[in-house]
């Protein structure tokens, strides 16, 4: 079966991961190599919303693709993490907040498709990822105030957007619990959705 082109973005973000943490660690202290690891990560950053794109543009979103669009997410975020902070350039206590985020709303995605629950993304979560993004790339390139601020914005996103996901996430499976089942005429499908 043919790969289509938004699960070639996809599996494009994944591989520049690995890259980019090469350049940050065997670059340290060169900025142009910093300067050529946050060009791939913006590059990266951008097939997070392109394959999106092109998947409902050509009208081939699937479950497996939307599931690979968020482990490529996940993977991308962590691996560029753990350069920064073996380099200096990001505190571990920052690093280890984003990340255990991550995990538990990975977590608690896995327990809402256990019973069939599809828990849309809030414009906060939206919001962060970018944000997130865009403070990375900085910070590659600008150590400075400017890098401290995206990154304090981003820390705030992402400990609110967590906190959102998991309030919207937690009622939906105790209202999931409390209703009664559906007959097979009643049952309808959940919309697959993305969550950042």
């Amino acid at each position: 079966m043919p790969v289509g082109y938004a699960t070639q973005l996809t599996l494009l973000r994944i591989a520049l991961a690995p890259l980019i943490m090469y350049l940050v660690i065997w670059g340290e202290g060169t900025p142009r190599w910093y300067w050529l690891a946050a060009a791939l990560l913006a590059v990266a950053a951008a097939t997070d919303w392109l394959d999106g794109f092109v998947a409902r543009r050509s009208a081939t979103v699937t479950a497996v693709g939307a599931s690979l669009d968020l482990v490529a997410d996940k993977v991308l975020v962590v691996v560029v993490l753990i350069a920064l902070v073996q380099v200096g350039l990001l505190p571990g206590w920052w690093a280890a907040v984003v990340i255990s985020r991550e995990m538990a709303v990975t977590g608690l995605r896995a327990q809402a498709a256990e019973k069939d629950i599809a828990i849309p993304a809030g414009r906060v979560g939206k919001l962060k990822t970018g944000v997130t993004f865009i403070a990375l790339v900085v910070l590659l390139v600008w150590q400075s105030i400017v890098s401290d601020i995206l990154l304090g914005l981003a820390l705030i996103l992402t400990v609110y957007s967590g906190a959102e996901y998991f309030y919207s996430g937690i009622r939906k499976i105790r209202e999931a619990g409390s209703a009664p089942p559906a007959s097979s005429e009643t049952q309808t499908t959940h919309e697959e959705v993305r969550v950042k």
